[in-house]
């Protein structure tokens, strides 16, 4: 019976509210005291506050009921989900018996992972470029079996003192150190299909179309992004001849940001950039970062949380 296995689960329906959970403040209090993020929400400051999701997500294991195995993880806000997310799930399914894991490969390097790396001696996973945290698959019995609480206590403490600058604290510092921990265990990381995080900001062609600063005033509003351009048919657009020249036609002064001459520059060749299939349909758009201030992506946002 359909209606009874739906009531079925909406008693198993929990709200935890991580501010006054008792055992998600047990596990804060023994985060180096430079990376906690205790007392009411209201009153930390603000790099804390942003810190409080961060672990919330990352000690799922910690607090969550012992019935739970399995979660998965969307930011609220900046995230529009156009595939099934029952698909979604079955990517649990894909993940080695070591990992309990599951992110997005960025899709291109923060400039302050070079130096963390250098420092702690490690490689990032999804291949060198780290994953992004807005979107997990979390595995929280294999997280137990992995004493995975008390290995990434381990690393915290160890790499604190690299991480956070009380100067110019990091408002990424959760998901930075989550990469540098997972740089430690790569076989306990699965790394999601592009699809599922697509990140419309990139290095080389789609570069022009993510960056803020690449158009003038008059331009910036006109610009959108190529494939995403309606609601039903978003796709992982690869240019043509035609695109890349423009692309190249841009002066961009950030070389960081250079476009690529040709596709054959892409990470994997012609046939992929970013490790999507062109032509590849997105099931969940992800505006991380300052792309969302965008006017088109503002536009896109609100224009679906409207529905």
């Amino acid at each position: 019976d359909v209606v009874a296995e739906a009531r079925a689960w909406l008693q198993k329906v929990v709200y935890i509210d991580v501010s006054s959970n008792a055992a998600f403040q047990r596990l804060m209090a023994r985060l180096p005291r430079d990376l906690q993020a205790q007392g009411a929400y209201g009153d930390l400051p603000g790099w804390a506050r942003h810190l409080l999701p961060d672990w919330a997500r990352f000690f799922a294991q910690g607090y969550f009921p012992s019935w739970v195995e399995k979660v998965i993880y969307v930011d609220v806000g900046d995230t529009l989900v156009f595939g099934d997310i029952a698909e979604m799930w079955a990517l649990f399914d894909d993940f080695g018996e070591r990992q309990f894991l599951g992110g997005g490969g960025m899709p291109f390097r923060l400039p302050a992972y070079g130096p963390l790396q250098r420092r702690l001696n490690v490689t990032l996973v999804a291949s060198g470029m780290g994953f992004n945290s807005g979107v997990l698959l979390l595995h929280l019995g294999r997280m137990q079996a992995a004493n995975h609480t008390i290995s990434l206590l381990d690393t915290l403490h160890g790499i604190a003192a690299d991480m956070f600058d009380p100067e110019h604290p990091n408002l990424r510092i959760g998901m930075d150190s989550m990469n540098m921990h997972f740089a430690r265990h790569p076989s306990r990381f699965f790394r999601l299909p592009c699809s599922w995080n697509y990140m419309p900001k990139a290095m080389g062609y789609e570069a022009p179309w993510a960056s803020t600063t690449a158009w003038g005033e008059t331009w910036s509003a006109m610009v959108s992004h190529p494939g995403l351009l309606q609601p039903f048919s978003m796709e992982h657009h690869c240019p043509g001849a035609a695109e890349l020249f423009a692309s190249n036609g841009l002066r961009i002064s950030d070389r960081r940001l250079l476009p690529l001459r040709t596709l054959s520059d892409a990470p994997a060749g012609k046939s992929q950039m970013r490790f999507c299939r062109c032509g590849e349909r997105i099931k969940l758009l992800h505006a991380a970062g300052a792309i969302k201030v965008q006017p088109w992506v503002s536009f896109l946002l609100q224009a679906w949380g409207a529905r």
